[in-house]
C-alpha cells in the first residue's frame, strides 16, 4: 500500500478580510503515482486518483473538510503536493488529516484511510493597531 505523507506547517500569517480565520496553514504531503495508482485524466475515467482532501478532526470523531487538492501537474512517481488554506475557530489543539480520493472501476467514489494525523495549535488572531496615547 502506498503511503500518503502529510506534514502540516502552521504559518503565523494573519489574514486580512477573513474574520473567522486565525491563520493560514500549509498542508504538504507526498504521493507516489504509479501504474496501480494513476491520476485521472482530465476527461472522465475510472480506476484512478481524483485528488486529495484535507480535514480537521472534530472532538466527536467526525471530520470537517478544510480543502481539496488536485492531482500534481505531472502525476508520475513520487511527488510533493502542497496547498494553503485559512483555518479559524475552534482554537487550540486541532488535529488534521488527509485522504486520497479515487474513482473505482465502476466510477464510484473511493477514499483511502485517513493518513498521518497531526495535531497543531491554532491560535486566535492577535489584536491589530495597538496604540499608546
Amino acid at each position: 500500500m502506498r503511503n500518503l505523507i502529510l506534514v502540516l506547517v502552521p504559518l503565523l500569517v494573519l489574514l486580512v478580510g477573513l474574520p473567522a480565520s486565525a491563520a493560514d496553514v500549509t498542508y504538504e504531503f507526498e504521493f507516489d503515482y504509479d501504474a496501480v495508482h494513476p491520476a485521472c485524466a482530465t476527461t472522465a475515467s475510472n480506476g484512478c486518483i481524483v485528488g486529495f482532501e484535507i480535514y480537521r478532526k472534530n472532538n466527536d470523531g467526525s471530520r470537517t473538510l478544510i480543502g481539496i487538492l488536485s492531482n500534481a501537474a505531472t502525476p508520475s512517481g513520487l511527488v510533493t503536493l502542497s496547498a494553503t488554506f485559512p483555518v479559524g475557530a475552534p482554537f487550540g489543539q486541532q488535529t488534521f488529516l488527509a485522504i486520497t480520493v479515487a474513482r473505482d472501476a465502476s466510477g464510484a467514489r473511493s477514499e483511502s484511510i485517513p493518513s498521518n494525523e497531526i495535531t497543531v495549535n491554532i491560535p486566535p488572531r492577535p489584536p491589530k493597531a495597538l496604540r499608546l496615547r
